[in-house]
């Protein structure tokens, strides 16, 4: 499972709360599935912060407690779009 996470915690699956990039990641997880993340940096939502405004990412418990997940995994960061 390969994932490309940004800055947002994206729409919410109704049932478990969770967004819908969450529940297919816990899948792939449960499943056994290899999984490689492509993660924004930090330098790097900064920087989206200043430029676009705090409605540009998301800080929230949420998004927080799973890019912790994502990245207790294989990930590479990225600073730029160029380095996807």
């Amino acid at each position: 499972y390969m994932l490309l996470l940004g800055g947002r915690y994206g729409s919410i699956e109704p049932k478990s709360k969770l967004s819908y990039v969450e529940v297919e990641y816990r899948y792939a997880q449960e499943k056994g599935k290899p999984l490689f993340a492509i993660v924004m940096s930090e330098r790097m939502l900064n920087e989206k912060l200043q430029h676009m405004g705090a409605s540009a990412i998301d800080r929230n418990n949420k998004f927080i407690k799973f890019q912790d997940r994502v990245t207790s995994n294989i990930v590479e960061f990225f600073d730029n779009v160029d380095q996807i």
